[in-house]
């Protein structure tokens, strides 16, 4: 999710939702996303042991080869590009 700060700098937030309860499992924040660094936020739920049964996410570019590998054992459904409704709770 693509979120700005105060002072209007773009901030990127991860985060993982138990939809039974509707409560925040995992939340990171970062201004620079990236492959290794999504990988690891879904490395930190894994390690809980409540990782996540269910994967909904967009084919963005920071969401790469580590990133598939963390999320093997996950069911992924990719949301379809462009549209932006598709993502809407």
């Amino acid at each position: 999710m693509r979120t700005y700060d105060i002072i209007f700098h773009t901030t990127f937030v991860f985060v993982i939702i138990e939809l039974g309860r509707e409560r925040s499992v995992h939340l990171g924040v970062t201004k620079h996303p990236a492959d290794p660094w999504t990988a690891q936020q879904l490395r930190e739920v894994a390690a809980s042991g409540e990782g996540p049964r269910l994967l909904i996410h967009d084919s963005d570019s920071k969401d790469g080869k580590s990133f598939a590998c963390v999320a093997s054992d996950i069911e992924v459904l990719k949301t379809p590009g462009r549209a932006p409704w598709a993502r809407a709770a």
